[in-house]
């Protein structure tokens, strides 16, 4: 399960905008209404007088964006302070049920990367449950957040107390993501907006990535369906290595006694140097001489009891 969710975030990394985050310092610009003019601008900033200008007087419009002479609207930049915390509120609703929560799982994941390299904290969210935050520190709160499902759409008011709640707690989060529908209304405080979605076609899903700046598009293959609903039901469990059953040599421990079959045809020694055992063939007149198998479990495993059944080691 954990190299399925791996191979999901590592997919989902591709996305353009969802890299490292740069908050060099704690303090944002925004415009705050209108500074003075200038012969430089955006055309979308034109004077409205320039406007009019170029129905009157056509020819005259362009000699003077030839020469330079516009005048743009610029605005008056303000500062304001941020805190170094990057915020994510999801959407626990219908419309993001099944495959969208692994890219949920995904984006969490990917979120607690970027807060950590940008030497920030993440605190999450649900949409339908203004107020309430989550640390992101550990893998009970991935838990955490696969048990955040119910069959209620995020609603402006719900919107209107997050934004309510944020002011009553005064956190000014350097990032808010969006994580929900493509469709659902967006938050004032969204810098950043993941709209996850069923595709078109296939079994794919269909993430975009808004912010104030840029728009971006992935297709996100999804794993396996047993292994997607492993994943759903918090399975982050590591498996046995593939190395399982190779046959090779390693040091063999003195400290547990070996381990016969019922059969009395094998035995099996514990690993000095790896978490596993060495099954050894015990030759005899009615079967051939086999190669010894070494056969290990997951590292950090610590079995309680061993039992060989038959050339296989069984740890309970």
């Amino acid at each position: 399960m954990a190299v399925a969710l791996g191979d999901l975030v590592r997919q989902l990394d591709t996305l353009p905008g969802l890299a490292a985050s740069r908050l060099h310092d704690t303090s944002v610009t925004e415009p705050d209404g209108l500074d003075d003019l200038r012969h430089r601008g955006p055309y979308p900033r034109l004077l409205a007088s320039e406007w009019l200008l170029a129905e009157a007087a056509p020819d005259e419009f362009l000699r003077r964006a030839v020469m330079g002479e516009h005048l743009f609207l610029m605005p008056r930049p303000r500062s304001r302070q941020v805190d170094r915390l990057i915020l994510a509120l999801f959407d626990a609703g219908p419309h993001q049920l099944g495959a969208p929560r692994l890219a949920h799982l995904a984006a969490w994941i990917l979120l607690a990367r970027r807060a950590e390299q940008a030497g920030a904290t993440l605190r999450w969210g649900v949409l339908q449950q203004p107020g309430a935050l989550h640390e992101a520190r550990e893998v009970r709160n991935l838990h955490d957040l696969l048990k955040q499902r119910g069959w209620t759409l995020p609603t402006p008011a719900h919107l209107q107390q997050w934004q309510q709640s944020l002011a009553d707690a005064a956190l000014n989060p350097a990032e808010c993501w969006q994580v929900g529908s493509p469709s659902a209304r967006a938050m004032p405080q969204a810098s950043h907006r993941l709209g996850i979605a069923r595709a078109l076609q296939g079994s794919d899903l269909d993430v975009l990535l808004e912010t104030r700046t840029r728009r971006s598009r992935l297709q996100l293959p999804l794993p396996p369906e047993p292994l997607a609903q492993d994943i759903l039901k918090g399975r982050f469990a590591p498996t046995a290595a593939s190395n399982a059953h190779q046959k090779n040599s390693g040091r063999l421990s003195i400290k547990q006694p070996p381990i016969l079959s019922p059969a009395g045809r094998h035995v099996a020694v514990r690993l000095l140097d790896a978490p596993g055992v060495m099954v050894f063939p015990i030759p005899g007149a009615n079967h051939a001489r086999g190669k010894a198998r070494r056969q290990l479990w997951p590292d950090g495993a610590q079995p309680l009891a061993l039992l060989l059944d038959g050339r296989t080691a069984l740890g309970y």
